[in-house]
């Protein structure tokens, strides 16, 4: 998904949106995963009940960026067979 700029109008700088970029070296909290993926909250709960693992902290929820990779990657090869 290409880079989409949007001006705010209040004399501000533009705000820069990257989709779909996921790194493995960084933590994405549940719902930044799922706006960068382009999931629904039924998506991303599938997601789990197929494997994708979740670290929490009290009543927060990351991935890591290795691990979406890692699930994805899984995923594809599954569909290919």
């Amino acid at each position: 998904m290409p880079a989409k700029s949007s001006s705010q109008g209040d004399g501000t700088r533009p705000t820069f949106f990257v989709g779909g970029v996921i790194s493995i070296h960084e933590l994405y909290s549940v719902d930044e995963a799922k706006r960068r993926l382009g999931w629904t909250d039924s998506a991303y709960r599938a997601a789990t009940r197929r494997g994708l693992n979740v670290m929490e902290s009290g009543k927060r929820r990351y991935i890591s960026g290795q691990e979406i990779i890692r699930f994805l990657s899984s995923e594809s090869s599954k569909s290919s067979q």
